[in-house]
């Protein structure tokens, strides 16, 4: 339940910053904080139930229930894939055109500063996918896998597939919190001194 209000949140994530890159005119009139809160609050009981539908209607067909979950995630997955390749390659393009302007110019309004610090956000949220599309991807593989051999054929492949899925699934929530502390620089460069004193103490 918890894995798919985290996909459905990080979907709607990605939409909100393809939003704000592509259209931002759009988006300043018509996105607003209360407007995503709500897409969310909508968004997560609408996948209980979906989630509750497959278990309850297809509870006797595994193969079934996995290929509902299975679509579910793979349109997800192109949202996703979509939202950020688009965001992402608008985000470089406007990088490079504000380098090419201070090296012009060689001035910085806020304007430029914004632009700056939302393509950071833009390569960090990149991170954060692709972070989470591999962690990810044992957990399909594996309910795929089940659902076309079914449940009984092997309780041990079971039992220790879904604890290596689980634990991949749970590692995210520890990544996500550390990749989007390194967007700030003092983290950053303390991190970066930590290592720094410990590669110093083991290679002399």
């Amino acid at each position: 339940m918890c894995i798919g209000w985290s996909f459905s949140t990080l979907v709607i994530i990605c939409v909100d910053r393809y939003l704000y890159i592509e259209y931002p005119m759009y988006y300043t009139a018509v996105v607003t904080t209360k407007k995503l809160k709500v897409a969310t609050a909508i968004t997560w009981p609408v996948i209980l139930v979906i989630i509750l539908f497959g278990r309850v209607i297809f509870k006797d067909s595994d193969k079934t229930r996995v290929l509902l979950e299975v679509l579910i995630i793979a349109l997800g997955v192109v949202i996703i894939v979509f939202c950020l390749t688009k965001v992402s390659l608008t985000a470089h393009r406007q990088t490079r055109t504000i380098s090419i302007q201070q090296a012009t110019f060689q001035q910085t309004n806020n304007s430029v500063l914004d632009r700056i610090k939302e393509a950071k956000r833009t390569f960090t949220l990149g991170s954060i996918v692709l972070a989470s599309a591999l962690l990810y991807c044992p957990f399909v593989i594996i309910n795929i896998i089940t659902g076309i051999k079914g449940q009984g054929d092997n309780a041990d492949f079971k039992y220790i597939s879904r604890s290596i899925a689980l634990t991949c699934l749970h590692f995210q929530s520890l990544l996500n919190p550390f990749i989007l502390s390194l967007r700030l620089s003092p983290i950053r460069e303390g991190v970066t001194t930590k290592m720094r004193a410990h590669l110093a103490w083991l290679v002399p």
